[in-house]
């Protein structure tokens, strides 16, 4: 299952890229692996999402692990700023759950914490690594990073190199030798990192 993919990585210090179809449960598969580290570890986690489906995180959280305690990050800039730096100070808070537009504005309230995870959902918000978004993402520190999306690539390879840039730094070690591998090469060394199911395969 996808929960322990992303168990058994997480066990090495690793991130990568659920990219199961849509309506295979890639959000309550991430819940069920935060819930599982805060058992053992504790710690803070970090979602961040497209604006719309911020509550629904929420709502999710609420619903299958009615044990963790998350916060919705919004309000004014300086709203933000307040919540931030006290949820990340509270140890009653486990996961702090914001938008991509907000991230791009208040990386700075953010640089100097380390996450035990950061789940990066709809990933391919981040697919242009010039963008101001994708940039601020980059910014984050976590111990791991995974990404959820149902179409880890929509136009490009490059899109690719974006992605796992932010959740395995280093596994390419340059965007020109990434450019210069074939698309057989690419799959070879993303392979491990990446989970893809489709419906017809699980159903």
């Amino acid at each position: 299952t996808g929960f322990k993919w992303l168990n058994t990585l997480n066990y090495y210090g690793l991130g990568g890229v659920l990219a199961d179809d849509m309506g295979l449960g890639k959000t309550i598969q991430a819940i069920t692996f935060i819930l599982s580290k805060i058992e053992k570890i504790g710690g803070k986690y970090l979602v961040v999402s497209p604006s719309s489906v911020i509550y629904n995180w929420e709502r999710e959280f609420r619903h299958f692990a009615p044990d963790v305690n998350t916060v919705v990050i919004s309000g004014s800039m300086e709203e933000r700023e307040k919540l931030i730096n006290t949820v990340l100070k509270d140890p009653n808070i486990d996961v702090l759950i914001t938008s991509y537009p907000l991230i791009q504005r208040d990386i700075k309230f953010y640089r100097d914490f380390v996450f035990e995870t950061i789940i990066l959902d709809e990933s391919q918000n981040v697919k242009n690594d010039a963008a101001k978004t994708t940039k601020a993402v980059m910014d984050l520190r976590a111990n791991n990073i995974f990404a959820l999306s149902g179409t880890p690539i929509e136009n490009n390879l490059s899109e690719l190199w974006s992605l796992f840039s932010i959740v395995l730094p280093g596994l390419f070690r340059t965007k020109k030798s990434f450019n210069e591998l074939n698309e057989d090469e690419i799959a070879q060394k993303i392979d491990m990192f990446v989970l893809r199911r489709l419906k017809e395969d699980v159903l």
